[in-house]
């Protein structure tokens, strides 16, 4: 899976370049993710502006990333495409992820 990675001060953003989020990619996505908590960053944006479809090993991983930054760190989801956001609805993530309308606002939100 290809990612565009940004640093905004603590706060890690990972921008998803492909249209599909899948079993295919979930393993890639995984190792960046621990490999990134365990250096100690432990505030992740997921940018999914370019994602159109998202599986069951796609809401997984984000989930794990969710566990994996525990307590102690802040995790959202910006820009989701309508697709993606009625998934998020129907398996009801959207209560339990923040999401963001725009990068920005997420940023904003962070640094509180």
């Amino acid at each position: 899976m290809k990612f565009e990675e940004i640093k905004d001060e603590d706060i890690w953003i990972l921008k998803f370049l492909e249209d599909r989020f899948d079993s295919m990619s979930v393993s890639d996505f995984k190792e960046k993710i621990t490999a990134e908590v365990e250096n100690g960053n432990n505030k992740i944006l997921l940018n999914l502006n370019y994602v159109d479809f998202v599986d069951s090993s796609g809401l997984a991983a984000l989930v794990y990333c969710f566990k994996i930054i525990g307590a102690g760190g802040k995790f959202g989801i910006c820009q989701p495409k309508d697709t993606v956001m009625s998934m998020l609805k129907l398996t009801r993530m959207d209560r339990v992820f923040k999401i963001y309308e725009s990068e920005e606002q997420a940023i904003s939100d962070f640094k509180k």
